[in-house]
């Protein structure tokens, strides 16, 4: 859980030591209150005209909760003022699960961010208005530490979101990981059914091609070799006994050269390009062909193309 919102320019008083008395403190902070709703939904109609992409990614709950949070996140921090010690893990939290839960949705943190700075001027200024307003003793310098407070005390609030986006985001991406992984040992069984590619090939959001080739690795599992910089799309196979990887639409314009690109330095054998059915058979050519690179027999620079060696795959012996 994040720390609670402890921002600096709270600790000391919002007011100057001398000429203020509690009753003129206390006077300010309960106008501020009172101006809470009206600054909040200032806030949220801001958010709505400057950031419009934001708000209708959101369905009509979503919107409920902005507009909630916003009222909320005003709310606690004029009651920080008051009282500088005031718990705050429960703000905290609830925005460390807005963070978390823009991360599911698969959303980046930076609309968000901006919802964040929009809503902060707006409440800066309806805040600040209402102080100027008073009969009680607001100073520029007043102002000014109010102003402080509210920046020092949102950046706090999105740190915490960027907490649980990060969090979250983190467990997100070790599913897609176990999910690839799934789909991945699935092409290359034998004669896997296309029905049930496409089933776990939906579920991590990979584009079943045509077309595929499987790529032979040298090394273990477990082994702290480099990890290839390879497509986002290629499917990697490193948790297996015989690492692999298995490469959608390898003919397509530029991948061979990117592929050899992100296996240079390391051994490796690509197999035959084939339906997407028979990816098992691609990679057995080329496990066969790493295995004779590893012998010696083919001596050619890797990634070795194991179609280029079937005759010395099928014989045990290079081609003359």
């Amino acid at each position: 859980m994040s720390p609670s919102v402890r921002p600096p320019a709270l600790a000391a008083s919002l007011f100057p030591a001398s000429g203020t008395d509690a009753g003129g403190r206390d006077r300010l902070i309960s106008a501020l209150r009172e101006r809470v709703p009206d600054a909040a939904r200032d806030a949220v109609r801001q958010i709505e005209r400057d950031l419009p992409v934001y708000v209708r990614a959101h369905d009509a709950r979503c919107a409920r909760t902005l507009a909630f949070s916003i009222e909320w996140a005003i709310g606690h921090f004029v009651d920080l003022l008051g009282d500088p010690d005031l718990p705050s893990a429960a703000v905290t939290e609830h925005f460390r699960r807005i963070g978390a839960a823009e991360a599911r949705r698969g959303r980046s943190l930076e609309p968000l961010q901006a919802a964040f700075r929009i809503g902060a001027g707006v409440a800066i200024r309806r805040l600040t208005e209402g102080a100027e307003l008073l009969d009680a003793p607001v100073t520029s310098a007043t102002v000014v530490r109010m102003t402080q407070a509210m920046l020092g005390y949102l950046d706090q609030l999105a740190s915490a979101a960027a907490e649980g986006h990060a969090g979250d985001g983190a467990r997100q991406a070790g599913r897609l990981q176990a999910r690839r992984r799934a789909l991945l040992d699935k092409l290359i069984e034998p004669d896997p059914e296309l029905a049930h590619i496409r089933l776990l090939a939906a579920e991590c959001d990979w584009p079943v091609p045509r077309t595929a080739a499987a790529v032979a690795l040298s090394g273990q599992p477990g082994e702290r070799a480099p990890r290839p910089a390879l497509p986002p799309d290629a499917l990697v196979g490193l948790h297996r006994n015989e690492p692999c990887l298995i490469v959608p639409d390898p003919d397509g314009p530029g991948r061979r050269r990117a592929l050899d690109t992100a296996l240079a330095g390391r051994t490796a054998a690509i197999g035959p390009t084939m339906p997407v059915t028979r990816c098992a058979l691609s990679l057995r050519l080329a496990h066969d062909a790493l295995a004779l690179v590893r012998e010696g027999v083919i001596s050619a620079p890797s990634p070795v193309t194991a179609a280029d060696h079937i005759p010395a795959t099928l014989i045990g012996q290079s081609p003359t």
